[in-house]
């Protein structure tokens, strides 16, 4: 038996899907097929996962299953972010909504025209400066995804180090011909 408890937040089950809704937003747990002698009792303030067999394995799975809803409780609070900095002359990054409601971030980045980029809609982003761009997320998947690809786009140049960057990452520039 192991006793989860909530602070300030919600849970529902649907379907094997355990729903958390937390100051930040709603993030989902999908849980193993093989429950059938695990049960949940969800109330207001505590997750009550329990077991009818008391063998070593189930006791496993109900520590597994808790730690992770432990983890979703806490993730559901802070959530995930990460900064990019666009590096080079002229590069800009802004965001706009179009017409259809879907929510833009555009980089000028050297080419020869804007890239135009939609963004998750569980990614939040924040432009501080037009070359600092602010990321946001629950799902820290996603949110990783998302800032890998924009990265592809125009990766630091060995030489120069012009591309986009984690605002944390040094970059070892290599020397050019003189």
């Amino acid at each position: 038996m192991s006793i989860i408890y909530l602070d300030n937040s919600i849970v529902f089950s649907y379907k094997k899907l355990l729903f958390f809704i937390g100051k930040t937003g709603v993030i989902k747990i999908k849980l193993p097929s093989n429950l059938t002698n695990i049960s949940f009792l969800i109330t207001e303030s505590y997750i009550k996962v329990t077991t009818i067999k008391q063998n070593e394995i189930y006791q496993k799975l109900i520590s597994d299953i808790s730690n992770k809803i432990s983890q979703t409780i806490l993730e559901s609070y802070t959530g995930f972010s990460n900064k990019i900095m666009l590096f080079g002359i002229g590069f800009r990054s802004w965001t706009c909504k179009t017409n259809n409601g879907l929510r833009c971030l555009i980089l000028k980045i050297g080419f020869s025209r804007d890239v135009c980029i939609k963004i998750p809609l569980s990614v939040k982003v924040t432009i501080l400066k037009p070359t600092l761009v602010l990321f946001k997320s629950l799902d820290k998947n996603i949110l990783n995804q998302f800032i890998a690809y924009l990265r592809s786009l125009k990766p630091p140049d060995s030489y120069k180090g012009k591309g986009l960057r984690y605002i944390e990452e040094k970059i070892v520039l290599k020397a050019g011909k003189a």
